[in-house]
């Protein structure tokens, strides 16, 4: 049915017919003024050379049929789209069936009298009646209606003659409603958990993804039930979660911790909201305790997040969600455990297993650390012993000019800075030894550390801004600034009084 997917928009149930050049998908019927249709059909078994043509646009030529004539469907198959009287469904199976029918023929003798030459009454004569029995072996299909839901999980099937069936193409996600969604989610996981038990790893995690996919934005409406709202949960949960084991396996971490978050975050709020319709749906018809939906499953998904931060090195993250997967597990363990809680038994040594593993590791990466720094720090020591060893060195070895640097520095006493040089145990020369030559191995020389700071610093000027004012040359107004003043005084004290003469007269 893939091979149908590829159309155009057109009727909306599009039929599958059988033409005399192969299948044919009625893309659209046009009706004519004469009451009659055409119908354009596209050829999906056409394999000419022109299928592989293209057009001036680039694109390949679609080869169609034109035709009025109605023809009919091709043969019908179990699983497949059917239309009916009754609206749109699925075959779920073939019956065959007997038709017997029965035939009368009454037939009746003329009888001939030679004598009289004179026939007798023919409803005198003796009737004669046949029977005939015929057998006719028809198909009848056992259809699942899909557009028909009633209250809670009731279904409307029914069983129904070849002329009354026509198969039709089969929908795509976008044209499918939140049910037929979910119908589509829970088969891509049945063929998923084959898979996974084969471990096919790669074909699991499509199949898993797919299923989540086509259920994660169905938007709902005051017409969807509790019953959709409960499978679409439990369809997301379990596919999310199986979806990221099957990245564990294949070592795709990044992948397995955000299935595993999707199926966590709906688990706490389903938890939020514990008492509530949804809740007492998966109970009632799920059978879905709260040990399993809020133990178990909440349990696997932060274990699986658990393991994807320890293989990231993130082990503290990791020693966290594990405590949270362990609390939600030990909440519905009880002492006098029964065969149920096996699971959650077995899981909980899992966990008790990663928490020891991971904090192992923490505490190996942590030693590390501490080896490094103190390594580091080491090498400044190391350096300083250095030297030290070589200005012991170059004590003990004679030559003129250390001399005359020592001399120097006795004369010198600002030579010496603020801190003094380090001074060192001297070995014993040989000649005091009694050794008979320099190459006589002498005992070696152990360095000691002194520091100590010079009793009087050194004095260094500092030179400021007050500095190089001195050297700036003056303004004029600075020497006469006083002469200033006095000039703008009388000046003012000359206008007023002209003014008061000037009021006067």
């Amino acid at each position: 049915m893939s091979s149908y997917l590829d159309y155009y928009n057109g009727d909306k149930n599009q039929l599958i017919v059988q033409t005399p050049y192969g299948q044919g998908l009625v893309v659209r019927t046009r009706p004519k003024r004469d009451n009659s249709s055409m119908k354009e059909i596209r050829l999906l078994e056409w394999q000419s050379s022109q299928s592989q043509t293209k057009n001036g646009l680039g694109k390949k030529r679609v080869p169609m049929l034109y035709t009025t004539i109605d023809f009919e469907s091709v043969t019908i198959k179990k699983g497949d789209d059917v239309i009916t009287p009754y609206g749109r469904g699925v075959v779920l199976e073939t019956v065959i069936v007997k038709m017997r029918k029965k035939s009368k023929n009454v037939h009746k003798d003329v009888i001939d009298d030679d004598d009289n030459n004179t026939g007798s009454d023919v409803n005198d004569a003796p009737a004669t009646v046949t029977v005939t029995v015929q057998e006719d072996i028809r198909f009848k299909y056992h259809v699942l209606l899909n557009s028909w839901r009633l209250a809670g999980r009731s279904r409307v099937k029914c069983y129904l003659f070849s002329n009354q069936v026509k198969v039709v193409r089969t929908k795509t996600l976008s044209e499918m409603d939140p049910n037929e969604r979910i119908d589509y989610a829970k088969k891509q996981k049945q063929i998923a958990n084959k898979s996974f038990v084969q471990k096919n790893y790669n074909t699991a995690l499509h199949l898993y993804a797919e299923a989540v996919d086509a259920v994660r934005y169905i938007q709902h409406t005051p017409n969807n039930s509790n019953e959709c709202r409960a499978d679409l949960l439990v369809v997301i949960v379990t596919c999310s979660n199986n979806a990221a084991t099957c990245c564990i396996q294949l070592q795709k971490y990044e992948e397995a911790q955000r299935f595993a978050k999707n199926a966590l975050i709906l688990l706490n709020a389903l938890f939020d909201k514990q008492g509530m319709k949804i809740h007492a749906v998966l109970l009632k018809d799920h059978k879905l305790t709260d040990a399993r939906l809020f133990g178990e499953w909440r349990g696997k998904s932060g274990l699986i997040i658990a393991k994807t931060l320890a293989k990231k090195e993130m082990y503290d993250e990791a020693i966290e969600c594990v405590r949270h997967a362990k609390e939600y597990i030990m909440a519905y363990i009880t002492p006098n455990g029964d065969e149920k809680e096996k699971e959650l038994k077995r899981m909980l040594k899992e966990i008790v297993k990663l928490q020891k593993t991971v904090i192992e590791y923490r505490k190996v990466i942590r030693q590390k650390e501490r080896a490094r720094a103190k390594k580091m720090f080491a090498s400044e020591e190391t350096q300083n012993d250095n030297a030290s060893a070589k200005n012991q060195a170059s004590e003990n070895y004679p030559s003129s000019q250390s001399s005359n640097m020592k001399a120097d520095d006795k004369n010198n006493p600002k030579r010496n800075g603020s801190i003094k040089e380090v001074s060192t145990a001297k070995a014993e020369s040989p000649k005091e030894t009694g050794g008979n030559s320099d190459c006589d191995k002498q005992e070696p020389v152990k360095l000691v550390k002194r520091v100590s700071f010079a009793e009087e610093l050194e004095e260094r000027h500092i030179l400021e801004d007050s500095d190089f004012e001195d050297d700036e040359e003056e303004p004029w107004y600075e020497e006469h600034k006083e002469a200033i003043v006095l000039l703008a005084l009388s000046g003012l004290a000359f206008l007023a009084f002209g003014l008061r003469g000037a009021r006067q007269t």
